[in-house]
């Protein structure tokens, strides 16, 4: 029922301690350093328990705001909590730190939903697209759960615009 408590004591257990000047959580993989930030908070029902879906973005700390390059990445933590009476199990996460989106950046909130992906199971479903030298593609990728770990299940492009370029006419 408070999302900000929730958020502050999941990134502090989670990332580490908040840095009051580049307003993140610093978290560490080996010797790399990562700035995460929450990114968007849902809701489902899994076998008659809430569960709550956090997805956290950022960039390694070296980078500062705005300076991704657009085959740069951000980076992409997914945790999933039960929510037994207000007492919290993690229930599975992924890397962290994986690499997600482009510009130094995690795709848009908007673009992050959990959805049904089977029979009471529900998962992240990522919409992100790409553009370079004219073409955009775009698509989604689908995140589950298996046993304690957020895993992949792969990326189903759904679009592609090449802006009325022909390529390769005559073959």
């Amino acid at each position: 029922s408070k999302p900000r408590a929730l958020w502050q004591a999941v990134m502090t257990e989670v990332y580490g301690p908040y840095d009051k000047a580049k307003k993140c959580w610093i978290g560490s993989r080996g010797a790399e350093k990562f700035c995460m930030r929450p990114h968007k908070l849902d809701k489902a029902t899994v076998g008659g328990v809430e569960r709550l879906f956090l997805a956290v973005g950022g960039r390694p700390a070296s980078t500062g705001e705005g300076e991704g390059c657009h085959a740069c990445t951000g980076n992409l933590g997914l945790l999933a909590f039960d929510n037994r009476d207000g007492q919290l199990t993690l229930v599975a996460k992924n890397g962290l730190y994986e690499e997600s989106g482009s510009w130094g950046e995690v795709p848009a909130e908007d673009g992050f939903a959990v959805e049904k992906i089977g029979p009471d199971n529900f998962g992240w479903v990522v919409e992100s697209g790409y553009t370079a030298q004219g073409v955009t593609g775009g698509g989604k990728e689908v995140f589950a759960i298996e046993t304690a770990t957020v895993l992949s299940l792969g990326y189903i492009p759904t679009f592609m615009d090449n802006c009325g370029a022909v390529i390769n006419e005559g073959d």
